[in-house]
């Protein structure tokens, strides 16, 4: 595991450094009071987790049990509608200051995790199936594993503190 820290002034600067860590990558985003609690008990948590301070159990991967994950591999997207596509390509949701701020505050750590993590992830096609349209979830880019991820599946850290 390879631990980076970045000071980042310029939230431009952040997000074009943080869509080049994270193309064609599987990562996990959290903020780093959180990851140090990773750090203690040696595995990012799944499921409910009574340390996050936003509602998040109407996610459907939470509510399965999983550490949601972001899937950024263009073989994920497959059938994506163009007018999704066109918008995603864009703008990369997951590195704009707005969303970065609004859920992780000035503290985000992106978890950069083992390509062998891929064939353990449970697809947001399985939220469509199962049409549990109340619960969320980012269709063509979130996806599950069930239960913890241990830290020997992380390969980088890149923290923005």
């Amino acid at each position: 595991m390879i631990e980076e820290n970045h000071k980042f002034i310029d939230s431009a600067v952040f997000a074009a450094f943080i869509e080049h860590a994270t193309f064609e990558k599987i990562f996990h985003i959290t903020r780093h009071h959180h990851y140090l609690s990773m750090l203690r008990d040696g595995y990012i948590r799944g499921g409910q987790n009574p340390e996050r301070n936003w509602p998040t159990y109407s996610s459907f991967f939470v509510n399965m049990g999983c550490v949601c994950v972001t899937n950024n591999r263009q073989s994920y997207r497959v059938g994506m509608p163009e007018s999704d596509a066109g918008w995603h390509s864009t703008s990369f949701r997951f590195s704009s200051a707005n969303f970065i701020s609004e859920y992780y505050g000035n503290t985000a750590v992106f978890l950069i995790l083992s390509d062998e993590i891929e064939k353990e992830l449970i697809s947001w096609s399985l939220w469509k199936k199962q049409r549990k349209l109340s619960e969320k979830v980012i269709p063509y880019y979130e996806a599950g594993y069930k239960g913890n991820i241990p830290l020997s599946k992380i390969e980088k850290e890149y923290c923005s503190i």
